[in-house]
């Protein structure tokens, strides 16, 4: 469990490549959400071009509980590297 209490070094150099929900869930860090472990990677749907993977993060704040699901990617990766967070595999 993660909380506001711990480093947050929010975005990685090139920006550009955040999506916005993971700002979403940096800005939700800062006003007292955590993040409940397991953080879950799964296939979210299949196109063309192959599946699309996402990174599902449950924030909480009280007795509040959400999802979020954000596509995988270099900025999630470094997110969840910086805090010491693995991902299970669905």
């Amino acid at each position: 469990m993660l909380n506001v209490g711990q480093e947050l070094a929010m975005v990685p150099a090139n920006n550009d490549t955040v999506h916005p929900r993971l700002h979403n869930i940096q800005e939700r860090l800062r006003s007292g959400w955590w993040i409940e472990t397991p953080v879950l990677g799964r296939d979210a749907y299949r196109s063309p071009s192959g599946a699309v993977r996402t990174v599902e993060f449950i924030l909480c704040y009280a007795d509040t509980r959400q999802v979020i699901a954000v596509p995988d990617g270099q900025a999630v990766r470094e997110f969840l590297q910086h805090r010491g967070l693995s991902v299970v595999e669905l």
